[in-house]
């Protein structure tokens, strides 16, 4: 069974799974990047498990029949949050295979943004002029603080997962992506004070205290309800979990590691 996607405007692109590969030059293999199809610059994310094995482990870690496929769940909160007015790439197009119930491959398509790089790439190579890192993490903490207002909670918000117009970054325009495990609405088992320490697991080593401080100050300003003190109890709780558990994969360790305890900020 196949399933895609496409977005208003989007088509002209194939209405098949097989379609849509083979129109972009791209196979069943686990890849990302930009590619060119009719005049259009869009960015893949492709994911595959090839053997009985992978689909099988993939089942028991909540990919079964009864769970949307995870680009296919980007897809449709990209949608939400572009059109709930939140800075969010466009998507084109999404779509997933399965067999006997398992995902065999899934892929997303998204609108290229050129000039675009993460934050925590910019951040770790100091790429920024320290005069803008205030209004951007004001600008952040807006954003992020009406995000969560309006009740989505994103779930994977790490500084690697929010863009930067590096062309203009006098502009401060920023958009939230990787977004597959997020979710609107007000039963969740990790709500905001997760998404703070995902923020707070690197901006507390790579920020100063100023825009920390400017981060948190837009953010309870656009949630006017929220208890400020309560929220940061949250935060560093979070923060603290995230740096023990990336320090125990080596996969995530780099050159420098995160502070376990962070400079306190005096918001009231």
């Amino acid at each position: 069974m196949e399933c895609v996607v496409r977005a208003p405007g989007q088509e002209f692109l194939p209405d098949s799974y097989d379609g849509v590969l083979q129109g972009l030059g791209l196979g069943r293999i686990r890849t990302s990047g930009f590619v060119e199809l009719a005049g259009h610059a869009y960015y893949f994310k492709i994911n595959s498990y090839p053997t009985p094995v992978r689909r099988i482990t993939r089942f028991f870690q909540n990919t079964g029949p009864w769970v949307t496929p995870p680009h296919l769940a980007e897809y449709r909160n990209l949608c939400w949050l572009r059109a709930h007015g939140l800075p969010a790439p466009r998507p084109a197009a999404a779509g997933y295979e399965r067999r006997w119930g398992l995902i065999v491959s899934h892929f997303l398509l998204t609108e290229r943004i050129d000039g675009a790089r993460d934050l925590f790439g910019l951040l770790r190579e100091d790429a920024l002029d320290a005069e803008l890192l205030v209004p951007l993490c004001s600008k952040l903490g807006g954003v992020i603080g009406s995000m969560h207002e309006q009740g989505f909670v994103h779930r994977d918000l790490f500084l690697r997962n929010i863009l930067l117009d590096t062309e203009n970054p006098e502009a401060l325009q920023v958009w939230l992506i990787d977004c597959r495990k997020g979710s609107h609405g007000w039963l969740k088992w990790r709500g905001p004070t997760y998404d703070l320490g995902c923020f707070e697991k690197w901006a507390a080593t790579l920020l100063p205290a100023e825009a920390r401080l400017a981060f948190f100050r837009a953010y309870f300003g656009a949630r006017p309800g929220c208890k400020p003190r309560a929220m940061l109890r949250g935060c560093e709780s979070w923060r603290r979990k995230l740096v023990r558990f990336f320090h125990r994969k080596k996969r995530y360790r780099l050159d420098f590691k995160p502070v376990m305890d962070a400079e306190p900020l005096g918001v009231s």
